[in-house]
């Protein structure tokens, strides 16, 4: 590859967990720090997210996707290149919350959410690594548990793709989910320097007092959701990804 061709954008999910605070309407959503060592947007506050894996396609996953079909998730992703790349994310959006936040965004045939005691069993029983066959290991604990990728309770934000440049890019769908009720975070123990949760209006002031340090889709993201004021209003929007601006129109950040 010549220095003047950009690397492929892999594809790739990132889902902004959110949570009702107690007491009140707000809701606060989760950041990672990321490691400063780290290649990649080391010491940068994220979304849990990551590239999709060949395995998150596989047909017998594709089936366990609950209140979405392949030709409505490639309606919904627009731009897309076919149906189970588009279903695939939000594949991509549950294995990867579950390996750097340790939550289990999945539900039962009957649809009630999986709990901290399914959370559990899969963090003991699937490793957490990016090593050759790890994906496939927590789907295939999911069709042993016979637990569903619950599609219709991760809502598509935005789209967003790295500029040419940096040393790995992404082509990178947003989605917003419910912490389900049962569950808290277990962070990665090695891809994880911090994590925290903030409202969406605090966590703008905290990146502006320089105390947050956030890559432009998520400032972004977190202005747009500054103005739903309950995960209601947030859930109760039908024009959710259009109100983002971004529905068709991936966003390239130049000041990555």
């Amino acid at each position: 590859m010549s220095d003047r061709s950009p690397l492929a954008a892999r594809p790739a999910s990132t889902v902004v967990l959110a949570r009702a605070c107690h007491g009140d309407s707000g809701y606060e959503v989760y950041f990672t720090r990321r490691p400063d060592h780290f290649t990649f947007v080391g010491g940068i506050h994220v979304f849990p997210g990551g590239a999709m894996d060949d395995a998150d396609q596989r047909p017998p996953i594709l089936a366990r996707v609950r209140g979405l079909t392949a030709a409505q998730a490639q309606a919904e992703l627009a731009g897309s290149p076919d149906g189970t790349v588009a279903l695939a994310h939000w594949v991509t959006a549950v294995r990867e919350v579950f390996e750097e936040a340790g939550v289990l965004l999945a539900v039962t045939p009957g649809g009630a959410d999986a709990d901290g005691s399914a959370a559990r069993r899969a963090l003991a029983a699937v490793p957490r690594t990016h090593e050759d066959g790890a994906a496939a290991v927590f789907l295939d604990h999911l069709e042993r548990e016979d637990l569903l990728v619950a599609a219709d309770r991760i809502r598509y934000f935005s789209h967003w793709i790295t500029p040419p440049g940096p040393p790995r890019r992404f082509d990178t769908r947003f989605f917003v989910a419910r912490l389900p009720p049962g569950q808290d975070p277990v962070p990665h123990p090695t891809e994880v320097a911090e994590a925290r949760w903030l409202s969406p209006t605090a966590a703008i002031a905290t990146w502006e007092a320089g105390e947050l340090l956030l890559l432009p889709p998520a400032v972004f993201t977190l202005q747009q959701l500054s103005s739903l004021g309950s995960l209601d209003q947030v859930f109760a929007r039908t024009d959710l990804a259009a109100e983002s601006e971004t529905r068709g129109n991936a966003r390239l950040a130049e000041s990555w």
